[in-house]
């Protein structure tokens, strides 16, 4: 029996060994990138989309070379161009202008200008501007690393909620779908100034349309990953 056992054994083992073996780097990162996005979907989101788009606009814009990003208006010109070869982005743009380069400098570096003042300069109602600045509170304030729960939290919030208009609701999940994507581009779950900016920029992009809002909170991301970089 023994020899059977042991002949059995080997066999389980090499089968594991040419399994793994005949998957490719690509088929593993697309099962590590379908993984993320299940764990930050919200299917009761009805803009979750928008979040899913931002993840693969910034997962592509990677792999745009180190050396060809040195300014914003670069970053910007990069990114637009990687944007115009995702089939799903193209088919969101309507009337897309280009992105002024003082309105993301503003953003990533006008700190004295805080998220709660463009929240104010927003086009939400004053009760969804207040239950806005809720949000940002409570994820300033959370020391327990669930951001995510809480966005999700305060998305079904907002869907219940029958005082919201339906641009207040659609401005919000849409904020609230990026914001959650966001959290894996390679954070943890913990709530810095680089969350907050994409805030910003999405409240800043969406005035325009949907579009913006995507390319503009994927540009900030960019910018200020490259700042970070350039700090090291």
């Amino acid at each position: 029996m023994k020899p059977l056992h042991y002949l059995f054994c080997s066999f389980l083992i090499l089968s594991f060994v040419l399994f793994f073996t005949s998957c490719s780097s690509d088929e593993i990162a697309v099962s590590e990138e379908n993984g993320t996005l299940t764990q930050r979907q919200n299917l009761v989101n009805s803009f979750d989309k928008t979040g899913v788009l931002y993840k693969q606009l910034f997962d592509a814009s990677q792999l745009i070379p180190s050396d060809s990003i040195f300014s914003i208006n670069q970053i910007i010109l990069e990114v637009e161009k990687t944007a115009a070869q995702v089939p799903d982005f193209v088919a969101l743009q309507n009337s897309y202008t280009p992105i002024d380069t003082l309105v993301i400098g503003s953003i990533v570096f006008d700190q004295a200008i805080t998220v709660k003042d463009y929240i104010h300069g927003s086009i939400l109602s004053p009760h969804a501007q207040q239950l806005f600045i809720s949000l940002t509170d409570s994820l300033h304030q959370n020391t327990t690393g669930n951001s995510l729960n809480l966005i999700i939290d305060f998305e079904f919030r907002v869907i219940q909620d029958i005082q919201l208009t339906t641009l207040d609701k659609e401005i919000m999940l849409t904020s609230c779908s990026i914001m959650r994507y966001n959290l894996d581009n390679g954070d943890d779950t913990d709530w810095n100034d680089d969350n907050s900016d994409i805030i910003k920029a999405t409240l800043t992009g969406i005035k325009e349309n949907s579009s913006k809002d995507i390319i503009m909170a994927v540009i900030i991301r960019v910018v200020n990953k490259q700042q970070t970089q350039d700090e090291l």
